[in-house]
Formats: C-alpha cells, sequence, structure tokens
C-alpha cells in the first residue's frame, strides 16, 4: 500500500465522519514511531510480492517471483539452484523460541505473500504443482508437511483449490475443480495429522463453522473460506456472506494465539487492496483499506500498548496518484472541482498511470457514476493489470522498541528488529544482559521471566500490497 492508498482511505474515513476527510486518521497513522522502506527486489526496480515478502518475513532481499529463497538461486523458475538457497522466516524463529504462530490473509494462503512466511520456491505460481520440476516442492505441501508450516497453529484465507486434486470438485461450488495433479487432499491430510497428535483442532470453510470455533478448545486452526481469493467487500453477494470479514479473522487469530504463555506471532495480509488496484478499480481498493483500519483497531483492543509491539508497513506500492486541485472535502471518488484546461472535460482526482483503465483517449466523464464499485479510474498507459510502484513504502511502529523503525532503510531490515524486540533468531546477546529495552533478563529472584509474542498484519497491506501489522506482546 502506498501514501496514495494511504491518503485515499484516510479521507474516506473522515468524510464517513462527516468532515471534510483530508484531517483524519488511520488507526496506524496516530503512531509515534515511522519510517521509509526501499522495496526493490534484487533484479528488478520495482518489485513483485514474492520477492519483498522474503524482505520483510525472511529477512533477506530476493529476486522477482522467488519466495523463502536468497539471491544465489539462479532466476525465477530455476528449480535446480533453489537448493542450498533456502532461507527462514520469522515465523521459524518464533517457533524455535516456543511461541505460536499463525496466518491470516485475504487471498490464498498459498500466494506470494503468505508463501514466503513457510515455503521456499523458485516459483510464486508453483502453489499446486511445481510444473514438471519434480525435484521441487509446491507451495501448498510445504505448508502441510514441513517445518514452519506444518506447525502455524492459525492458517486463515481462501486457496481450497491448491489443496485438493484435480478431480474433485470444490465444496461451494463443485463446479470448480481442484488443482493438484498429485491426487493428494491436503485437507484431509492435515486433519490427519492433526488428530494423530493428539492436539484441539479445527478445519472450517464456511462462516457459520467459524462463528463456532471456540478459542479456549483450540489449538490449531485451518479455515480455507473460498476455491481462489476472499471477494472484495464491495462484492456484495451471498459469496461474501459466507466468508468472515478480516476483522473477525484477526479476531479470532489474536484469541488462540495468545493462549501461548511464551508468546505468538501473526501474519496478516489485507491483499484485496493489492487485488483492487491491479483491476483499476480504486473504489473496491479503498474500501479495503478502510477494513484493514478495522482490523488494526481490534488488534489494538487486544493487546497492551506497553507491553506489545506493532507494526504496520507494505511490501510495495501501485502506480495510483491524487492528481489536480480538488478543494477541501471534494469527494475523494468525484472529480476535479475545475475541468481540464486542455481539453475542458472533467477529471478524477484519482488516476493510475498504466492500468486496465486505459481508454484509448481522454473519456468525457459528464454524468459518470466516478464512485461506483466497478469503475475503473482512468489510466495513462494500456495494461491487463494495473503494475506496482517503486517507491519506499511507509512503516509504522507503536510499542516497546518501536523506535528502532525511523528513517529510510532496507525492507529486510524489518524482520530483524522485531526479531531483536522479541529476543528470537540469531542475535539475541542483548536478551542477557540487564535491562535492556523489553528483553531484560531478570535476576533469579522472585521476578518472572520475560516473554514476548508478536503478530503481524499485512495489506496485500498488500496492495499487493501486503500491509502488515507486527505485533510483540512482552508477557
Amino acid at each position: 500500500m502506498g501514501l496514495p492508498s494511504q491518503f485515499t482511505g484516510r479521507v474516506l474515513k473522515g468524510q464517513r465522519n462527516n468532515s471534510s476527510g483530508e484531517e483524519e486518521f488511520l488507526e496506524w497513522e496516530k503512531w509515534q514511531h515511522s519510517a521509509l522502506a526501499k522495496t526493490y527486489n534484487t533484479d528488478y526496480q520495482v518489485a513483485d510480492s514474492a520477492g519483498t515478502a522474503t524482505a520483510y518475513l525472511c529477512g533477506v532481499k530476493a529476486k522477482q517471483g522467488t519466495a523463502g529463497l536468497d539471491d544465489t538461486v539462479d532466476d525465477r523458475g530455476h528449480c535446480a539452484s533453489s537448493k542450498g538457497a533456502e532461507v527462514t522466516s520469522i515465523a521459524e524463529w518464533a517457533i524455535n523460541a516456543g511461541k505460536s504462530t499463525g496466518l491470516v490473509t485475504t487471498s490464498r494462503v498459498t500466494h506470494a505473500s503468505p508463501s514466503a512466511l513457510y515455503a521456499n520456491t523458485a516459483e510464486r505460481n508453483w502453489e499446486a504443482e511445481t510444473g514438471g520440476n519434480d525435484d521441487c516442492k509446491d507451495i501448498a505441501s510445504q505448508m502441510v508437511d514441513d517445518i514452519p508450516g506444518k506447525f502455524l497453529n492459525v492458517i486463515l484465507g481462501g486457496g481450497r483449490r491448491s489443496f485438493v486434486p484435480s478431480t474433485e470438485g470444490d465444496v461451494e461450488n463443485p463446479a470448480d475443480l481442484g488443482r493438484r495433479l498429485d491426487g493428494r487432499n491436503l485437507i484431509e491430510e492435515w486433519q490427519q495429522e492433526k488428530n494423530s497428535s493428539g492436539v484441539k483442532y479445527k478445519y472450517v470453510w464456511n462462516v457459520a463453522d467459524f462463528e463456532e470455533v471456540d478459542p479456549e478448545k483450540t489449538d490449531y486452526l485451518l479455515g480455507l473460506f473460498e476455491h481462489g481469493h476472499i471477494p472484495y467487500l464491495l462484492d456484495k453477494t451471498p459469496e461474501v456472506a459466507k466468508n468472515p470479514s478480516l476483522p473477525e479473522m484477526v479476531q479470532k487469530a489474536i484469541q488462540i494465539l495468545s493462549k501461548n504463555p511464551d508468546g505468538f506471532y501473526l501474519f496478516i495480509e489485507s491483499s484485496n487492496i493489492d487485488l483492487a488496484h491491479h483491476d483499476g478499480y480504486a473504489v473496491a481498493a479503498t474500501e479495503e483499506v478502510l477494513l484493514l483500519d478495522e482490523a488494526v483497531k481490534v488488534a489494538m483492543e487486544m493487546t497492551n500498548e506497553d507491553d506489545t509491539l506493532m507494526v504496520v508497513t507494505a511490501d510495495h506500492s501501485h502506480v495510483l496518484s491524487v492528481a489536480g486541485y480538488p478543494k477541501r472535502g471534494n469527494p475523494i471518488f468525484g472529480t476535479v472541482n475545475e475541468l481540464s484546461n486542455v481539453d475542458k472535460m472533467p477529471y478524477t482526482s484519482l488516476l493510475y498511470g498504466a492500468g486496465p483503465g486505459y481508454r484509448g483517449g481522454r473519456e468525457n466523464l459528464t454524468g459518470v457514476n466516478t464512485g461506483d464499485p466497478h469503475y475503473q479510474q482512468e489510466a495513462a498507459v494500456p495494461l491487463k493489470s494495473e503494475p506496482h510502484g517503486g517507491e519506499d513504502v511507509s512503516v509504522f511502529a507503536r510499542g516497546p522498541m518501536g523506535h528502532l523503525f525511523r528513517g529510510n532503510f532496507e525492507q529486510n531490515f524489518i524482520p530483524h528488529a522485531m526479531a531483536y524486540a522479541s529476543c528470537i533468531g540469531v542475535n539475541k546477546d542483548h536478551c542477557t544482559k540487564p535491562q535492556v529495552g523489553i528483553c531484560a533478563a531478570f535476576e533469579p529472584t522472585n521476578q518472572p521471566e520475560t516473554t514476548t509474542s508478536s503478530a503481524s498484519i499485512m495489506a496485500s497491506l498488500m496492495l499487493t500490497i501486503s500491509f502488515c501489522l507486527v505485533i510483540f506482546s512482552v508477557l
């Protein structure tokens, strides 16, 4: 989510609260600490979501289209050279420290951003199969079979198709077949493994079953609510009614994970911000920003600022711009108050640099409802999908050690700062020294040992976006 997306979300929020909008704040914009992060991949100036997810989840810059691999892999899709390029994620660091972990997303749980949390792949599209590269493993099977995926306590999102055979119809829409060519049903295998392990688990695929999940009686929760991505909030169809909202998923996840006295890490992605921008729908994308705003508020209400570090960021920007000179309070999806001084026609303040909104020339917007959810804002260059933007993205922090997030830094700094704050990973020397930040070691008297927990929320922040919120709690 780039700054233009934050601006539009802020203004829309304010205008719905009966103000002009510009002076409003999104929840994370109220926090004390902020910074900028550089998002480029090692081989591309403008990044994709897999490479950036590897940066902010694994702590290394990566090639475009690869997840959980460092730059030594020869190229995207090169299976052989991925061996030895694997890196671990902050989720695995947290698991090794005894913490609970999870992910929440509105995309497929095997999509680019969440995949870097648990998988190592040379091709982000190898969600259910590897295109004949038998020496490599698809993303969904890594989630179910391998560490850290098999130890994620909470997995909520869409994407059932990557977990069932290509001969099997979807539970909601039988005409939609699975994508697996190996005949495995990974949903059944996940349940069988949890059952044999003797843990308390639930698998759900609709909102009714989701609402019935008792966090006190559930240690592992797998929820796959769609064959593909979860639909936009504005697609108010019966399909949306079958899915829990992002704030509801965040609430349930924190309820389950926070039971662990050693803390937790949770990755949360508002990926529909990104997907709507790719479709050229600025209205839908902005509505998803406000949904993320609600999710962040839920997380804030369920945690304590004195013992919880939250970090909100994005994996990359988009090419949305806010143009012209609209007056204060002008409807954010409306046209600028004055006509173009060249062609004498109205134009919207929200425009895309490239994308499906290209008209082949200027469209006369007189009488056009530019606030319609499926109105595509005009684009200067014709592309089937609106592309990402290459500028730096904002990083906001709240709580203990939030001061680490300041200035301008490489995106892969983020998980290292998170790990430092929570005393996980390889850099823990400061944790053994007395009275150092939230990782202070106590003398062996009557004082309890400190523990930390974290949750990370992304909004594929994402634009593709992954808008990410990270939470670390000292218990």
